[in-house]
């Protein structure tokens, strides 16, 4: 069984891309696409086992494994059956094990967004385990957030559901799962910088870390691959790397809603070495951030609740 490593980051930071030139460098590795239940099985805690009910109910409603890992219901009954009382991370061995179909790589690395928050308790469970966090300038993220729409919304909704606080949360988030994880397993949690993926050692010190000879080539039949319904929303990620991308927040951000972020974020910002555009915020403009975020709130739970609750319609949409 291969080695197993996670890709994790906040929502528009370029993860896909990285996944890309992982595929593309022809190492001994294979990118797993992004699959839910990958992340939804360590909440339920590391040292939970699951049982057949709660790994139906997992599996089933997980239509990613559907649509980007391509699982027919033969290879997901194999699934349930095989990691009944195993541990999560027995779980996500079994589902790359049928989405490799009898492919081989010294290291499988899933791509899983939200699995930063549960790195630790994996690492914790299974030493063997190392996990990626690729970050990104959060006021870049935000406006991507704020401008890139959900694929298939009925409403149009946006990722940041039209709230930069919500937005800017959701990244320190991400950071904080990271800064957790990489606390307790320092040797075995690497931070990668969206804004480094132009320079050619990025490739080979991610490899490095996973364990992977990045000068041997190794031909395969799996490779990463983007769903069809995302492949809108990442049409950069066959495009030579543009610097300049990373820096339309300039442009397209409001300067109050910069001073926002800023604000919010400014020890992670000042932790990270991003120079911020003001001042030290002062307690009047915290005072401020926290009315308008408070603001917003209303709006932020009417769109998620919306989307949930298309989730629960249409699963293979969502």
């Amino acid at each position: 069984m291969p080695e197993l490593a996670f890709l994790t980051y906040c929502s528009r930071s370029g993860s896909t891309k990285l996944a890309t030139m992982i595929d593309t460098s022809g190492a001994d590795i294979i990118v797993v696409p992004e699959f839910r239940s990958s992340m939804l099985a360590f909440r339920f805690g590391a040292d939970h086992r699951l049982s057949h009910q709660e790994l139906a109910k997992l599996t089933r409603s997980d239509a990613q494994l559907r649509t980007s890992l391509r699982l027919e219901e033969p290879a997901i009954d194999r699934v349930i059956a095989a990691s009944v009382a195993a541990p999560p991370s027995s779980y996500v061995r079994n589902v790359v094990h049928e989405y490799l179909a009898g492919d081989q790589a010294k290291v499988v690395l899933v791509k899983s967004g939200q699995m930063i928050h549960h790195a630790k308790s994996a690492i914790d469970q299974d030493a063997s385990i190392r996990c990626i966090f690729l970050v990104r300038d959060p006021r870049a993220v935000v406006r991507s957030l704020l401008t890139t729409k959900i694929p298939g919304h009925p409403l149009g909704a946006t990722f940041g559901l039209g709230s930069p606080f919500y937005s800017a949360r959701l990244w320190r988030e991400r950071l904080r799962g990271y800064v957790t994880a990489s606390t307790a397993h320092p040797t075995q949690v690497r931070l990668v910088r969206y804004e480094a993926l132009d320079e050619p050692s990025t490739v080979d010190d991610v490899l490095q870390f996973l364990g992977v000879d990045g000068t041997e080539r190794v031909d395969r039949r799996t490779g990463f691959n983007v769903a069809d319904n995302e492949a809108a929303i990442h049409q950069r990620v066959d495009r030579p790397f543009d610097p300049l991308v990373n820096e339309q927040w300039r442009v397209e951000l409001a300067p109050r809603t910069v001073r926002w972020i800023e604000s919010m974020l400014f020890h992670e910002m000042r932790a990270l070495d991003y120079p911020s555009t003001g001042d030290v915020p002062g307690i009047a403009r915290r005072i401020e951030v926290g009315l308008m975020a408070t603001l917003y709130r209303p709006r932020e739970l009417a769109d998620r609740l919306i989307r949930q609750a298309l989730l629960r319609l249409a699963p293979e949409r969502f």
